[in-house]
């Protein structure tokens, strides 16, 4: 072969090289004495070094950004050229980096290859199929099985089994809301209850129906929407413990019916410890006989 032929192919493996020194110490004769990573020619070692000082040679005619190393200039021009070079062969997408174009193949092949470590969860608990990431976080989890509330208020007489919910329940002491809207001025206790609300100031609904073309704000409501479908009733009768429909008055009714109708605070809570069966009335009759004949 010619030496014009040698002269570009050694140009071309130490090109290749650039940032990847030789892992083969006799064949990068060249080390760096700061890092004391080793290098096949002096070329390559003197642009490694660059990266232990400040120097930034490359600047970009376009914007006040330098760079170490002429190849990321490149990269940068782009951003004001608009250039694409990278095309993907299997639609019309371009992009401005290679790397760009990696990560979109693996939209037409599937390709996953990077696995999170931190989805692993190899804390499990042995009294239902919840698993952790941390064994501390296990151990929080348990107290919900074996009913431990280490957690008490001192303005009353409820306890907590964890830290954060007993900080949760003090603001129903002090009247503290923390969690302010920034669009409305509304303040809120929790800070689920700020997300909530955010929503309303916008028409995102993103919980949608399974069963029709309804969509719901929260994931609550649209759990409660979709009991229409399935006929589910996960709350029994607090006096027969029936799932069925049955005639007993629901609590929640007369609690509402009893404030509608001014009967009164104390006789809401009497009533609240009352187990007297009364039979059905309706909603629309908040003075009617039979909620007062329970008092």
């Amino acid at each position: 072969s010619s030496p014009h032929r040698d002269r570009s192919s050694t140009n071309h493996r130490d090109s290749v090289d650039n940032s990847k020194p030789n892992s083969h110490k006799e064949d990068s004769p060249y080390s760096c004495e700061l890092c004391g990573k080793s290098f096949r020619t002096k070329a390559i070692l003197d642009r490694h070094l660059i990266s232990h000082t400040d120097e930034k040679p490359y600047p970009c005619k376009f914007c006040d950004k330098a760079f170490r190393h002429n190849h990321n200039l490149k990269c940068h021009l782009r951003t004001h050229t608009g250039e694409k070079p990278y095309s993907c062969h299997l639609c019309e997408k371009s992009f401005k980096q290679s790397n760009d174009l990696s990560r979109h193949l693996r939209t037409h092949t599937g390709e996953k290859p990077y696995s999170c470590k931190l989805s692993e969860k190899p804390y499990s608990c042995h009294l239902c199929d919840k698993s952790f990431r941390q064994s501390k976080n296990l151990t929080t989890h348990l107290r919900t099985h074996t009913g431990d509330k280490r957690y008490s208020c001192k303005l009353c007489d409820k306890s907590f089994g964890l830290s954060h919910h007993l900080t949760n329940h003090l603001s129903t002491h002090t009247g503290e809301k923390p969690h302010s809207c920034n669009l409305c001025g509304k303040s809120f206790r929790l800070r689920h209850l700020l997300t909530s609300h955010l929503k309303t100031h916008t028409d995102e609904k993103p919980y949608s129906c399974e069963f029709c073309d309804k969509s719901f704000r929260s994931k609550a409501n649209l759990i409660r929407h979709q009991r229409s479908h399935t006929g589910e009733k996960p709350y029994p009768c607090h006096l027969c413990a029936s799932l069925n429909s049955c005639n007993h008055v629901s609590v929640k009714n007369i609690r509402l019916n009893l404030v509608k109708s001014s009967i009164g605070l104390k006789s809401l809570l009497l009533l609240q410890k009352s187990t007297i069966e009364t039979p059905h009335y309706s909603a629309k009759e908040p003075g009617s006989a039979a909620a007062r004949s329970i008092l």
